[in-house]
């Protein structure tokens, strides 16, 4: 079990955290001008600041691959914890770096990373495309599948196959609740009242040095999930449009004009 944790969830997870912190330099890179008059330990900070967000984003990638051991402790003849997992890093590997090279450019338009109004150009596809370039689209498309393969050799080389036959039911069932324990603790921040949340990050008066922090992956994972309402109505909407005239009625309405 502690094999199988060490190739299958530990060693991809700091090629995931490597991938993060080249997506948040690349990040600094191409907004310099406005962080060349920070502090060399301002800037560092960043990394330090912003890291328990980027554990706890994965902790959250490893619930899966977490319950795929266990899984494969019940299945014994056939190993597809490797298979699975190798497949399934190398999906948020992809995942990453696109979502890290879409913040950039999304940044120099609108100073924000992925938001719920940037989503809402996924259904008008034909749009998107024609507003991003088409010969952008095609070149990000080339790097990504680029990114992707090196991606998937790399873990490919990390993750050594080992043979999960002779794992036992009831020590993989221990060893699985004590991992997905720590992660839970993870992804909330630790022993804290409050669960982690983006604004962790924050921590200069420089906006490129605070949106830089946020784990782009968390980012788009809090505006996929805790704002899609926002894609479809208007989260602001909290009575019907007959009631809010009745209130706005009583409020402004002049029982003597004296004009």
């Amino acid at each position: 079990m502690l094999k199988a944790i060490k190739q299958y969830l530990l060693k991809p997870s700091l090629f995931l955290l490597l991938i993060t912190f080249i997506g948040k330099s690349a990040f600094l890179l191409s907004n310099f001008k406005q962080v060349e008059n920070e502090s060399f330990t301002e800037i560092i900070q960043l990394f330090t600041n912003s890291f328990s967000l980027d554990i706890a984003t994965i902790s959250y990638i490893l619930l899966i691959p977490t319950l795929a051991i266990l899984i494969q402790a019940f299945i014994k003849r056939v190993n597809f914890a490797y298979a699975f997992c190798l497949i399934y890093f190398t999906f948020i590997s992809i995942l990453t770096i696109t979502i890290n090279i879409i913040d950039i450019k999304l940044f120099s338009y609108w100073t924000s990373k992925t938001s719920a109004k940037a989503l809402q150009f996924l259904n008008t596809p034909s749009f998107a495309i024609k507003s991003a370039g088409k010969f952008n689209v095609l070149l990000l498309g080339l790097l990504i599948i680029l990114l992707g393969v090196t991606s998937y050799y790399i873990l490919k080389k990390l993750m050594k196959k080992i043979p999960l036959s002779n794992l036992k039911i009831f020590p993989s069932f221990m060893g699985s609740l004590l991992v997905i324990g720590v992660l839970i603790l993870g992804l909330r921040g630790g022993l804290r009242e409050i669960p982690i949340n983006q604004s962790d990050a924050y921590y200069s008066s420089n906006l490129v040095l605070n949106v830089a922090g946020v784990n782009s992956l968390w980012n788009f994972g809090n505006v996929l999930f805790q704002n899609q309402n926002s894609l479809t109505e208007n989260p602001y909407k909290t009575m019907s449009h007959e009631k809010a005239n009745q209130v706005f009625n009583k409020l402004y309405i002049t029982p003597k004009d004296t004009t």
